[in-house]
């Protein structure tokens, strides 16, 4: 059987299409930076931005712990937490936290008309907001709040997940029908 250039160019389309698709499948899936938060009623999750350093919504972050509104007036941004008021300049790393002056690190980002602070300045910002103990892992990305009794960081190994704790746990398993 002879190749005639129109077979070989679908051969070729079609091995292209093949090598494309198996490429994609094979390719893993962008993984999304997360900050997780460890709080005394609470465990949760928010996104990391990559912009020239690490950023995290500064709504995002306070949302669970207290009730926060935040608009953006002329050159400065506002948020209230509970009854904390607060106030951003624009591309500065000054702000005016419960009426008192604070300089962070990195300075306030503000996409879509959402405020986002650096990573490494909640250690010094939500203590002003919260009035409570706040401790930043940098390198895991964890954020433990207040007095959290026990924490634990959850590692992948091979075929098993290992979560290591703070203190000693005393671990159980209930079963009920159907559920472990």
């Amino acid at each position: 059987m002879r190749w005639s250039d129109r077979s070989r160019r679908r051969a070729a389309v079609a091995l292209a299409g093949a090598l494309a698709f198996g490429l994609l499948l094979g390719a893993p899936a962008s993984e999304q930076k997360q900050l997780t938060i460890f709080a005394p009623r609470t465990t949760y999750s928010v996104p990391v931005l990559d912009r020239g350093g690490e950023y995290v919504g500064l709504v995002e972050v306070l949302e669970p712990l207290c009730g926060v509104s935040a608009f953006l007036d002329n050159k400065k941004w506002r948020l209230r937490c509970d009854r904390v008021d607060s106030e951003f300049k624009l591309n500065s790393s000054e702000a005016k936290v419960g009426g008192k002056r604070v300089e962070f690190p990195g300075g306030l980002l503000i996409e879509r008309d959402r405020g986002y602070v650096p990573l490494r300045s909640l250690s010094m910002l939500l203590p002003m907001f919260l009035n409570q103990v706040v401790e930043l892992h940098d390198a895991g990305r964890r954020l433990f709040v207040g007095n959290t009794p026990v924490r634990f960081t959850p590692e992948l190994r091979k075929d098993a997940l290992v979560l290591n704790f703070s203190a000693p746990v005393n671990p159980v398993i209930s079963t009920e029908p159907g559920k472990l």
